[in-house]
C-alpha cells in the first residue's frame, strides 16, 4: 500500500511538472511573437505587424480612438507613419498570465514611441494591456489597450 501511494504521488508530481512546462512553452511563444511585432514596427512592416493579430482585433490607442479589424488599424498606423515617418513603437512585457484552459493570455507592460532620427522630439510612453488568444493552435493578439503617462 505504501508503494502504491508513493507511486501515486510520483505520477502526480510528473503531471504537475508537465503542466508547468507546457505553460512556460506557451508564454515563450507569446513573448517571441511580441518580439516579432516590435521588430516589424521598427521596419514599418504593416503586414508583419498585422500577422500578429486575429482578424477581429480591437485596439484602443492612447489617443482614445477605438480601432476594430486589421484594415482599420493598418490605415491608422499608415497615417501615423506618414505624419511622423521616423517614429518607432516599442512594447516591453512586464507580466504574462495564461488562463487555466491555456487558450487566453493577459499581458501587461510598458510602451513607448520615440524618434531616433530626431532625438530632441517629444516621445510618448505609458502602459498597455494585451489579450492573446490561441485559435487553431496559433497565438495572436485579440485586443490591446494603451494608456499614456
Amino acid at each position: 500500500m505504501k508503494i502504491f501511494f508513493s507511486l501515486l504521488i510520483f505520477i502526480s508530481s510528473l503531471t504537475s511538472l508537465q503542466a508547468q512546462n507546457t505553460r512556460l512553452v506557451e508564454k515563450h511563444a507569446i513573448k517571441a511573437i511580441r518580439q516579432q511585432s516590435n521588430e516589424a514596427y521598427q521596419r514599418y512592416d504593416l503586414d508583419a505587424i498585422a500577422a500578429c493579430w486575429h482578424d477581429d482585433i480591437v485596439i484602443l490607442p492612447a489617443s482614445g480612438t477605438l480601432l476594430q479589424g486589421i484594415e482599420m488599424i493598418k490605415n491608422y498606423l499608415s497615417n501615423a507613419y506618414l505624419k511622423t515617418p521616423d517614429i518607432y513603437f516599442f512594447r516591453k512585457t512586464k507580466k504574462l498570465k495564461l488562463s487555466d484552459e491555456g487558450t487566453l493570455a493577459w499581458e501587461t507592460g510598458t510602451w513607448r514611441s520615440y524618434r531616433p532620427k530626431t532625438p530632441d522630439a517629444s516621445t510618448f510612453r505609458g502602459e498597455y494591456v494585451a489579450i492573446w488568444e490561441k485559435r487553431a493552435g496559433k497565438w495572436k493578439m485579440r485586443s490591446q489597450v494603451f494608456m499614456a503617462f
